[in-house]
């Protein structure tokens, strides 16, 4: 039954089994190992799904709550989509405005861990965060003009 919810919840995420396998740093064979239910998943496998997607553990090995834990889902898969491709850009105008919030969490998580530490800079990963998320607003902001400017 963990490969049906598997199956289920790569499915809900919209995603291939060579996309899953690369978020977990495995083979697409072993995804349809697991999904086919001829082996179980492992602890890394695990912990990744948790860590990348907030995928609610209890529920993939029991069946028992929601798919995923009610805080923010996947700040640092998200992070890491936009830091490094063109991913992101293919989602429609409403769930990118929600992963730029998981975005400015992230980017206010950062912010005041750097500032607790006495570190008053930027690194460069979270510039490269910033830069991304204004991005991202002007991409929402022109989608937004364009469909109401085709309404009127």
């Amino acid at each position: 039954m963990i490969g049906s919810r598997l199956r289920e919840f790569r499915k809900a995420m919209k995603f291939t089994q060579k996309d899953l396998a690369k978020n977990l740093n495995t083979s697409t064979g072993y995804i349809a190992d697991i999904e086919s239910e001829k082996t179980m998943p492992g602890g890394q496998s695990l912990a990744l799904l948790n860590k990348n997607f907030n995928i609610n553990l209890n529920w993939l090995l029991t069946g028992k709550g929601e798919m995923l834990n009610r805080e923010t889902p996947g700040d640092e898969y998200w992070i890491q989509k936009c830091i490094s491709g063109k991913e992101f850009f293919k989602f429609r105008a409403q769930k990118r405005k929600s992963q730029i919030n998981s975005l400015e969490c992230a980017i206010n998580k950062t912010r005041t861990d750097s500032y607790e530490k006495n570190s008053h800079r930027l690194s460069r990963p979270l510039y490269q965060i910033l830069i991304t998320v204004i991005l991202l607003y002007y991409t929402v902001l022109l989608e937004e003009s364009t469909r109401l400017l085709n309404l009127t």
